[in-house]
């Protein structure tokens, strides 16, 4: 009854709920990439950013930025991969990214 009430209720503003959602989901996200950004380190505990770092490549290299990093491919299933570059699968990126994801890496 007390949920039927607020949704009948037409001061209630369902946008703030959409909003609140989507904030709370976005923020791991968000500080992936910040991270990323910042100090050039991927912490990725579930292997769902977009970015890989080469492990060929050490940080220390003048190469790191240039040659360090790679997209992350997605595999078959569910999956993303471990980051390794052998071309299988497409990137995997966020859907808006998806055309420019090479040159924004770059």
């Amino acid at each position: 009854s007390c949920d039927l009430d607020v949704a009948l209720d037409p001061t209630f503003d369902s946008s703030q709920v959409v909003f609140t959602v989507f904030k709370k989901t976005v923020q791991p996200y968000l500080r992936y990439l910040t991270t990323y950004l910042n100090e050039g380190r991927v912490v990725d505990p579930h292997g769902e950013f977009f970015v890989a770092i080469a492990g060929d490549v050490s940080a220390a290299s003048e190469s790191f930025w240039s040659e360090g990093h790679k997209l992350r491919r997605r595999r078959g299933g569910d999956g993303f991969d471990s980051g390794d570059d052998d071309g299988d699968g497409d990137v995997a990126v966020p859907a808006f990214l998806a055309a420019e994801a090479e040159g924004i890496l770059l």
